[in-house]
């Protein structure tokens, strides 16, 4: 203890014969070296606190650390449902030999990398790479800065219509603002059901009539074409028509082209 209070009076002495812009620094260097509590990532810039002191004339500011960028876009991922997938499905990993495969691929790059408030569907053979393409085009849709959200359709439906039996008016039309509102919208294997429920349909044309009708960006993928989701609601079918234009694919049933089972 004695060495210590020895050293205390010299720490001060020492200090007071810094110049006001040393002293300024030695504050702006214990201010940085703080450590944070940010820990999506680890960055030795900011200390995971997301932001960088400096010195300022004669004080002190903060500026964002380069690091929030790849922070806001692993909150992004984590929000958007694609987390699980993003790894598995890129454009990169894609399996294009036969030509409609390359034309999926093409497709769907395109898409990806353009500024457009169209939509696009891929529909038909299960296991052809459809909804490979669509996450990988949501990744990159992401990337470039727009709020995506991912969703299997099974699945929230089923959300939905537990929430419509057992819970409030209010929690259900919170699920469905959700899905209504978001910037882009990916809907996988979209009624994929032999016979879609009346619920499922009237559910599908709530959220898509919506979208449609504010110009919002949607992907979808189903195990049904275009023709056999007309067959179910013509209404929504056209509708996706429309707004997909040159951004629709339809894969023939074929058991040939499910890579899953050794086809493509």
């Amino acid at each position: 203890m004695e060495a210590i209070a020895n050293l205390i009076p010299r720490s001060l002495a020492a200090e007071d014969n810094l110049t006001p812009a040393e002293k300024l620094q030695l504050q702006c260097d214990a201010e940085n070296a703080v450590k944070g509590e940010m820990y999506s990532l680890d960055c030795p810039l900011c200390n995971n606190k997301g932001v960088i002191t400096y010195v300022d004339g004669d004080t002190l500011s903060t500026k964002e650390c380069e690091c929030m960028k790849q922070r806001r876009f692993i909150s992004k991922i984590k929000t958007s449902g694609l987390e699980s997938l993003s790894q598995r499905y890129k454009f990169r990993s894609f399996n294009a030999q036969k030509p409609y495969q390359k034309e999926m691929l093409t497709l769907a790059y395109e898409y990806a990398m353009s500024d457009t408030n169209e939509w696009m569907f891929m529909g038909g053979q299960c296991g052809s790479g459809k909804s490979h393409l669509c996450v990988a085009a949501a990744m990159k849709i992401l990337k470039r800065g727009k709020a995506v959200r991912y969703f299997v359709w099974d699945d929230v439906y089923t959300d939905i219509a537990l929430h419509t039996s057992i819970g409030t008016a209010d929690e259900r039309e919170e699920m469905v603002e959700a899905l209504r509102n978001v910037e882009v919208l990916y809907i996988d294997d979209f009624l994929c059901q032999k016979q879609p429920k009346e619920a499922e349909v009237k559910l599908a044309s709530e959220i898509l009539k919506y979208r449609y009708n504010k110009n919002l960006r949607t992907i979808i993928s189903s195990e049904k074409t275009l023709d056999e989701l007309y067959q179910i609601t013509r209404g929504l079918a056209g509708r996706i028509s429309e707004k997909s234009g040159k951004f629709l694919y339809n894969i023939d049933h074929d058991i040939k082209k499910d890579y899953r089972l050794g086809g493509g």
